[in-house]
């Protein structure tokens, strides 16, 4: 009993003499470890583009000349082989690359596992093949992230059976869930 009385006692003294003390006489704290951290995420939060929230229109984290976040996107389509023999190609192999040009990080969010939409149309617009008909989308949401400086990258094949040498047709990549990061490729078959 005594001991805690003595201990009591030294810690309200302890306690008096640094509420007494003035700002200046008072020992300066640096701050803890979980202070450091939480500091940390704040400063590195504000680094992020949040395009879940508004994908396409302007937001507080957009480009100082007041452009929409997602221009800072480039979407690149490649095809292989360029020119198509239907007497030889069977099929073609679309590459889609999603490049960030920015300085931000930017999150693309997902209803679904699917992240690429991939369309073969004829003459007048009419599809002749999708790429999502034979793939599995399951209903499960994501969310992808691309760097400053990095990019997606996705490779997809399609057939070249309902094409003819007598039209012309477009290769479409897009997003289904941001419809601005679209991209088409004319294809003229040869015989």
């Amino acid at each position: 009993m005594i001991i805690s009385r003595l201990t009591l006692s030294v810690f309200l003294l302890s306690a008096s003499s640094l509420f007494s003390a003035s700002p200046l006489e008072r020992p300066i704290e640096s701050p803890g470890f979980w202070e450091r951290a939480w500091g940390s995420t704040k400063k590195t939060t504000d680094k992020i583009v949040d395009l879940t929230k508004k994908p396409f229109g302007k937001s507080s984290s957009s480009s100082s000349k007041g452009e929409p976040v997602w221009n800072q996107l480039q979407v690149a389509l490649k095809v292989d082989p360029e020119a198509v023999k239907l007497s030889t190609t069977k099929t073609v192999q679309v590459n889609v690359l999603v490049t960030n040009l920015g300085k931000k990080l930017v999150q693309l969010e997902f209803p679904t596992s699917e992240r690429i939409e991939v369309v073969l149309r004829g003459n007048e617009g009419k599809v002749l093949a999708r790429w999502s008909e034979d793939q599995k989308v399951e209903n499960e949401p994501g969310l992808v992230n691309i760097n400053p400086g990095e990019y997606l990258e996705y490779n997809v094949t399609i057939s070249t059976r309902d094409m003819q040498v007598t039209g012309s047709y477009q290769i479409e990549a897009y997003f289904p869930s941001f419809d601005q990061l679209r991209m088409t490729k004319l294809i003229v078959p040869e015989k």
